[in-house]
C-alpha cells in the first residue's frame, strides 16, 4: 500500500479522541523533526499501561503495516525491523503517556507511524501520526560579474541554488526588491531539482535577461521560500548588479551652487556634467563653442572667481569609445548678477545756506535695473535715484544715505552717504523783552539764538554769560544774571556769525519799594490827599442834596397857594381885594 493511500485511509484519524468501551486515546497528527534530531511520538491513553498492550507500527509503501516495537507485561519488545531496531526506544516515565523515541532521525522516517492500544475484555484503539524529517538547504547565487554589452541580447546573468535540503523549496528572483515574472525581456525556466544518494535535494533556477542600459543600476537577488518551520521560512541572498557596457545616450549639465544659473559676481562656480554610460566617458567643456582647458577636472568645471563677462552659454560633451564619434552634447546658460558700489553727484559733503534748494543724484551700475531708497536718521525720505530738498532749514542738516539694490536671483545692496550742512544767520524768537521786578532783585536774562556756524554772543550792560550750544538743533542759549537797577535800564544781547547779526533788547523797569521812610512820607501825603478828596466829595454831595430839597419844597408850596386863593363869588365889590395889595401877593408867592 502506498503512503498516499495510507494517509487517505487515516485522514479521519489525525487526532483520535473518543471512547471504546471504557478508555480513550490521543496522538499528534503531525510531527516535524530536523534531520539527525530525536523524533518523539507520544501516545496517550486513559487506562493503566499495566492492563494493556501498546504497539507501534510503521506504514511501508510496499509491504503495508509493520510493527517495530510493543509494550506488554511491563516489558519493551523490539521487533527486528531494519533501520529501526537500533534507533528506537520507549519512554514510560509519564503515566498513561508512553513516548516512542527515534534517534537519529533520517529521511526514511518521512512516513506514517501508528500507535495501537489493546485492552483485555475492552477492545483496542489506534492513532496515526505523520512524520516529516527536514533539512535546511544552503542558498547560493552565482552572478555573472564580467562586463557585457547592453545590446538587447538575451543572456543568462545568474543562477540560484538551494543545496542539500529537504523537502523542496521555492526559488524566486527579485529585481529592486520586486518579484520578477516571465516577460519578453525576462526568461525564468521551471526550477530544477536534483536528489543525492542520501535523499537531500538541490534546487536550481536560472535568470535570463535582455540586456539594456537601464539595467545597469538595477539590484538583483534570489529569494528562497519554504512552507515548513525550518527556522526562517524565507531567506534572501545578497544583492548583485550587472556590469554592462553602453555608450552615453543622454548627458546633463548643471551648476552645483545655483540650480537656476543665477550667480553672484566673485562667487566660486562649479558645473558638473553627468552622463549615463559605462565605462565612464570622457568629458569636454565649451564656452560659447570654444573648448575650455583650464578649470576642468573629470566631469567638473570650476570658475573660481566668476566675472560678469563670463555670463553666457556653456556646453558639455560626453564621449565613449563604444559610442558615436561626436558623443552627446548638452548646454546651459549662466547669468552673473552684479551691482557696482553706489556713487553720488555731487559727492559731498555739502554746505548750503538756509532757504536754498539741493539736488543729489545717486548712481549704481548693475546687471539689472536697481531700486533706490533715501534715508535720513532712520527715516525713509525718497524712493528715486534723485533726491531734491527745497527751502533748506537748519533741521535739514545731517547725514543722507542712498541705498541701491536688486533681487534678480540674489539680494544685492550698496549704500553711500553724504553730509549736508545748512548755514544760517543768527535768529531769535523775539527782538525785545521787558522785565519788571523790584529794585536790587536778581534778574535772569536768556538769549535764545539759532544759527550756523555757531554764533558768537556779546552782551551790552551785562557780563559773565553762561553759554550752552546744541550742535544738533544749532541752538545757542546764553544766560546772564543782573540786579534790577533803580531806574529803567536797557541791556542788549547780540549774536553774530559771517552771515548776519541778531539782537535782543531787554528793558528793565524797576518797581518802587513801598517799605522805606521816604515811602512812608509819600504814603502820608497820599493819605492826606485822599482824605481831602473824600471831604470835598461829601460837601458836594451835601450841597447837591440841599439844592434838590429846596427845589422840591418850593414847588410844593406853589401848588398849595394856587389851591387856597381861588376867586370868590360876585358879592365882593369890584375893585376890592382880600386885604392884600398886589405887591403882597407877589411876595407871598415868592415866599
Amino acid at each position: 500500500m502506498s503512503k498516499e493511500s495510507v494517509l487517505a485511509a487515516f485522514a479521519s484519524f489525525l487526532t483520535i479522541s473518543g471512547v471504546l468501551g471504557d478508555f480513550s486515546m490521543t496522538a499528534p497528527a503531525n510531527v516535524q523533526v530536523e534531520l539527525n534530531g530525536t523524533l518523539e511520538l507520544p501516545c496517550h491513553s486513559s487506562i493503566d499501561t499495566k492492563d494493556s498492550m501498546i504497539m507501534w507500527f510503521i506504514d511501508e509503501p510496499l509491504t503495508g503495516r509493520q510493527r517495530i516495537l510493543h509494550w506488554e507485561d511491563e516489558m519493551i519488545h523490539k521487533d527486528a525491523v531494519p533501520n529501526y531496531k537500533d534507533r528506537i526506544s520507549l519512554d514510560m516515565t509519564e503515566t498513561g503517556a508512553p513516548r516512542l523515541l527515534l534517534a537519529p532521525a533520517r529521511l526514511i522516517d518521512n512516513r506514517i507511524f501508528i500507535c495501537q492500544v489493546v485492552a483485555s475484555r475492552i477492545g483496542s484503539k489506534e492513532a496515526i501520526t505523520s512524520v516529516l524529517v527536514y533539512e535546511r538547504p544552503v542558498l547560493e547565487v552565482i552572478f555573472i560579474n564580467q562586463s557585457m554589452d547592453a545590446d538587447g541580447s538575451m543572456k543568462t546573468v545568474g543562477s540560484c541554488f538551494a543545496r542539500d535540503g529537504f523537502p523542496e523549496v521555492q526559488l524566486i528572483w527579485l529585481m529592486n526588491r520586486t518579484i520578477l515574472k516571465p516577460t519578453k525581456d525576462v526568461e525564468l525556466e521551471k526550477q530544477q531539482v536534483q536528489k543525492d544518494q542520501s535523499g537531500l535535494l538541490t534546487v536550481h533556477l536560472d535568470l535570463r535577461l535582455k540586456l539594456y542600459p537601464s539595467l545597469h543600476l538595477a539590484h538583483f537577488a534570489c529569494f528562497m521560500r519554504s512552507h515548513i518551520p525550518m527556522g526562517n521560512q524565507t531567506v534572501m541572498s545578497n544583492e548583485y548588479r550587472l556590469n554592462l557596457n553602453y555608450p552615453p545616450t543622454e548627458v546633463q549639465l548643471f551648476v552645483v551652487n545655483s540650480p537656476k544659473g543665477m550667480l553672484l559676481e566673485g562667487e566660486r562656480v562649479e558645473m558638473q556634467c553627468q552622463a549615463d554610460a559605462n565605462p565612464t566617458p570622457s568629458y569636454h567643456f565649451y564656452y560659447n563653442n570654444v573648448e575650455l582647458t583650464g578649470g576642468v577636472s573629470g566631469n567638473t568645471l570650476i570658475l573660481p572667481d566668476v566675472r560678469r563677462n563670463q555670463s553666457g552659454n556653456y556646453s558639455c560633451q560626453a564621449k565613449s569609445k563604444s559610442g558615436p564619434e561626436l558623443g552627446v552634447f548638452t548646454s546651459t546658460t549662466i547669468h552673473v548678477t552684479w551691482l557696482e558700489e553706489a556713487r553720488l553727484e555731487p559727492a559731498g559733503p555739502l554746505t548750503v545756506n538756509k532757504g536754498e534748494n539741493v539736488t543729489v543724484q545717486c548712481f549704481s551700475n548693475s546687471s539689472h535695473t536697481p531700486k533706490y531708497q533715501w534715508d535720513k536718521g532712520g527715516k525713509k525720505i525718497g524712493r528715486d535715484s534723485r533726491l531734491v530738498l527745497r527751502d533748506m532749514k537748519l533741521s535739514d542738516s545731517g547725514q543722507y544715505t542712498c541705498t541701491s539694490s536688486h533681487n534678480a536671483g540674489h539680494k544685492l545692496v550698496s549704500s553711500i552717504s553724504l553730509n549736508i550742512t545748512v548755514h544760517a544767520a543768527p535768529q531769535s524768537i523775539q527782538n525785545e523783552s521787558e522785565v519788571k521786578k523790584g529794585e536790587n532783585t536778581k534778574v535772569k536774562l536768556i538769549c535764545n539764538i539759532t544759527g550756523y556756524p555757531r554764533p558768537s554772543i556779546k552782551w551790552e550792560g551785562a557780563s559773565d554769560p553762561v553759554n550752552q550750544w546744541d550742535v544738533n538743533k544749532k541752538q545757542l542759549i546764553s544766560t546772564v544774571e543782573v540786579l534790577m537797577p533803580a531806574v529803567p535800564t536797557h541791556i542788549k544781547c547780540s549774536a553774530s556769525n559771517q552771515l548776519g547779526v541778531s539782537t535782543i533788547k531787554y528793558v528793565l523797569n524797576p518797581i518802587k519799594d513801598i517799605s522805606g521812610p521816604g515811602a512812608t512820607r509819600a504814603l502820608s501825603d497820599i493819605r492826606g490827599v485822599v482824605i481831602a478828596a473824600v471831604i470835598v466829595s461829601l460837601l458836594v454831595v451835601a450841597l447837591l442834596g440841599y439844592v434838590l430839597f429846596y427845589t422840591y419844597r418850593t414847588k410844593k408850596l406853589c401848588f398849595s397857594h394856587k389851591a387856597s386863593f381861588k376867586p370868590t363869588s360876585s358879592s365882593q365889590p369890584p375893585g376890592e381885594t382880600n386885604g392884600l395889595n398886589e405887591g403882597e401877593t407877589t411876595r407871598l408867592r415868592s415866599a
